[in-house]
């Protein structure tokens, strides 16, 4: 997995209990292994034990997080806020980053922190980590690097930082070096199923499916309940056009999903499964008792996001009045909950009314969409600008194919910079990767040139 936020560091704990201490460690490393739901019942047990336990309620929110427990997840950081004052100086800096990062949602002063934290802490190790992530999270691949490299000087076993840095070299198309650094990782962390898991990613990114499924299923030989493999599998078999045994993990992860945000994640894929196969009825019945559900449970962000699948899914069909509809609801919703400073949500509402509008032949519509969404590209967050460049080229290309400029449609189709595989196997990077969801534009436009 490439979730970033390991720390194995000894905190400087206040006066406490030894006991509450040990669940707070034990919970710590258990999230530090992608072990959730173990964390979460121990890091809970912390803080019942010490209600003013900063640095427990900031693993506690992360790990909510990484269960899908959104409500949770910011109730948490808010209580790890309000009381990082009780905290000791360094654990109170790294409340401070991480409740910039996640929930103000500013990266700047995110990176003004992590900048005091290391200037104050150059021997820490995680204080490296954490910069480096924010760096690899803005595309500043080399400063990652560099930062990553400063953590393992101080401990070659770290193994967090092996993990991140081998999705680095991933991403800069450097596969046996990403697979070495992984072997390290197993080697420093004996028996824990993630360094697998990752390797697994790496696998499937280079090509090689079959060492991919072989890889995920040693993950579950290791460990049964490590559920973030199902759905790797699922998208695995559904690529391999292998959809039984899709549906089958799929199913396998909604069943075994240790918490309801999981679950609800894990329908969301079963969903995006039944309509790559056909099914669209059945996709857009479950995805409508998924909203119904979110919505009744107070997870707006689910709601949303569950809403925009199904919006299009409609506009696939030619249900444009609802589509639309929907589309609206989503981006709403998420430009109300993103910093002003990002236009990354309009981008995406832009590319889904101009692809809409060419459905209804509404072409000059759909230019005005592509120059609105050309006017943002230089101010999208960089970890997406090559996905908005991809998404902008291509609706260039279905505007001057419907506008009869075919010739012209092959060159700007032909000459889109592909994203390749998705960077990792997550919910979010996977939806993102197969918008729109039929890439047959090129195919559509040579055609029509024979």
């Amino acid at each position: 997995m490439t979730i970033c936020r390991r720390r194995s560091r000894t905190s400087s704990f206040r006066a406490s209990s030894s006991r509450n201490i040990s669940s707070f460690l034990k919970g710590k490393d258990a999230y530090e292994k992608f072990y959730y739901e173990q964390a979460r019942q121990l890091l809970e047990n912390a803080v019942a034990l010490d209600a003013d336990f900063a640095e427990a309620y900031l693993y506690l929110a992360r790990t909510q997080g990484s269960l899908g427990n959104q409500r949770a997840r910011v109730e948490a950081y808010e209580k790890a806020k309000v009381l990082s004052g009780k905290a000791a100086e360094k654990e109170r800096l790294y409340i401070e980053e991480a409740y910039a990062g996640a929930v103000e949602r500013d990266p700047e002063k995110r990176l003004r922190i992590l900048e005091e934290i290391v200037q104050k802490y150059p021997k820490e190790k995680e204080a490296h980590f954490e910069l480096a992530s924010y760096y690899r999270g803005r595309n500043k691949l080399e400063l990652a690097i560099s930062e990553f490299n400063k953590a393992l000087a101080l401990d070659p076993n770290y193994g967090y930082a092996l993990n991140v840095i081998a999705y680095i070299y991933a991403d800069l198309g450097q596969y046996d070096k990403a697979i070495d650094y992984l072997k390290r990782y197993a080697e420093s962390s004996p028996g824990d199923a993630n360094p697998i898991d990752s390797m697994a990613e790496i696998y499937f990114r280079m090509g090689n499916l079959d060492e991919a499924v072989a890889k995920y299923k040693e993950v579950l030989y290791r460990k049964p309940d490590f559920v973030l493999a199902f759905p790797s599998l699922a998208y695995i078999y559904a690529f391999k056009e292998d959809y039984g045994q899709a549906l089958r993990y799929a199913d396998d992860f909604i069943a075994k999903a240790p918490s309801l945000g999981l679950k609800r994640q894990g329908s969301f894929n079963h969903s995006f499964v039944l309509y790559w196969i056909g099914r669209f009825n059945q996709a857009l019945s479950d995805l409508q008792q998924l909203a119904d559900l979110a919505g009744s449970q107070g997870y707006t962000e689910g709601k949303a996001g569950t809403e925009l699948m199904m919006g299009l899914i409609r506009s696939e069909h030619g249900e444009f009045e609802q589509s639309r509809r929907l589309l609206k609801s989503w981006y709403d919703f998420t430009s109300k909950s993103t910093p002003a400073s990002f236009s990354d949500p309009k981008a995406y509402y832009l590319f889904f009314l101009g692809m809409t509008d060419l459905k209804q032949g509404r072409l000059d519509a759909a230019k005005t969409s592509l120059e609105e969404m050309k006017s943002l590209l230089p101010k999208l967050t960089i970890a997406n600008q090559a996905l908005f460049a991809f998404l902008h080229d291509y609706l260039r290309g279905e505007i001057l194919l419907a506008g009869g400029f075919v010739d012209n449609a092959v060159s700007v189709l032909e000459n889109i910079v592909s994203l390749g595989r998705p960077a990792a196997m997550q919910q979010e990077i996977l939806f993102n990767y197969n918008i729109p969801f039929q890439k047959d534009a090129l195919a559509r436009a040579e055609g029509r040139n024979r």
